[in-house]
């Protein structure tokens, strides 16, 4: 390993310093990283993974590069936001590559949230309250729904992290040279992801049987930020509740099992990690399986401990 990790010393790299860095890299997303926690892929956005925050760090760790922030406040009294330029540094504290990575309050998944009812609404200023329409999905019409502006106070540091996150990716990749094996993060892609829902709205076409025939597969250790609860009723006039999951990277899960919910709700309020299996049903991912694990596998970047059980589940 001392070969790959002293290679940021040289001054120049040979053809072979730079294969050995890639298949290294490639190894470690092969054995090490895992799918929608390190990297993930989006439907009908080709087969090149885009990058997560977990991942980036992974990747940094492997070649002992740590990555030290420099922070920019352009925040304004309607605004915050911030510019971060991320300094990639090699064990002998080269700096070898930047990272560069904004983010603002004025980004419209930041500035507006849905209005909790009617009420709400009514009671918000006029300036600071819109009615914004949405694409209507599997044929449906297109529709409005009421949002009010949310309170810069309160996503602060939502705005900061999310600027580290994205110099931290952006240095990542410039850094170890791995954009040919790795695309931008996710919520990168404008246009990729309902702002509303956090669903993905660009999907490969799928016949219905193709779609019931789908195996569930395994993806993986996750960690809990919120569980929500949606309901409505059927033609016959049953009622149904679906379960929204979201993981700390940003993933977006959905289940119909009460069971699942509750093991959910735990793991949030534990900080514990879970593994999961899924299915793909239409556009949604629906969680069929919740496997507790210890309290050690709780972090986002996932510990040793989390590794070493999602290896020996398959994963």
């Amino acid at each position: 390993m001392s070969n790959e990790l002293d290679i940021y010393g040289k001054k120049q790299l040979t053809a072979t310093d730079l294969r050995t860095q890639i298949n290294l890299i490639q190894e470690v997303m092969r054995s090490v990283m895992i799918d929608k926690v390190h990297y993930g892929k989006i439907p009908g956005c080709g087969e090149k993974p885009c990058l997560l925050k977990p991942g980036a760090e992974k990747i940094l760790a492997t070649f002992r590069l740590s990555a030290e922030p420099f922070i920019e406040d352009l925040s304004s009294q309607d605004e915050i936001r911030y510019r971060i330029k991320s300094v990639i540094i090699s064990p002998s504290g080269i700096a070898i590559g930047y990272g560069i990575g904004e983010c603002s309050s004025s980004e419209e998944k930041y500035k507006w949230k849905k209005a909790v009812n009617d009420e709400e609404w009514n009671e918000t200023q006029e300036n600071r309250r819109r009615e914004k329409w949405c694409k209507g999905g599997d044929n449906k019409p297109d529709y409005k729904i009421k949002q009010i502006r949310t309170n810069i106070a309160d996503i602060a540091n939502t705005v900061l992290k999310m600027a580290k996150k994205r110099s931290l990716i952006d240095g990542c990749l410039t850094s170890t040279a791995c954009s040919d094996i790795f695309d931008q993060d996710i919520e990168e892609l404008d246009g990729v992801m309902d702002l509303d829902t956090g669903k993905t709205k660009v999907k490969t076409p799928k016949s219905k049987s193709a779609q019931a025939q789908q195996p569930a597969q395994t993806s993986g250790i996750i960690g809990i930020e919120s569980v929500t609860i949606k309901t409505g009723k059927k033609k016959d006039g049953t009622e149904w509740i679906k379960y929204h999951i979201k993981d700390t990277t940003g993933g977006d899960w959905t289940t119909f099992d009460k069971k699942i919910a509750e093991e959910a709700k735990k793991a949030k309020e534990s900080g514990a990690g879970v593994m999961i299996q899924t299915e793909t049903k239409g556009e949604y991912v629906n969680i069929v399986l919740m496997t507790p694990m210890p309290s050690e596998a709780a972090d986002p970047e996932l510990s040793k401990l989390a590794e070493q059980a999602a290896k020996e589940a398959g994963v």
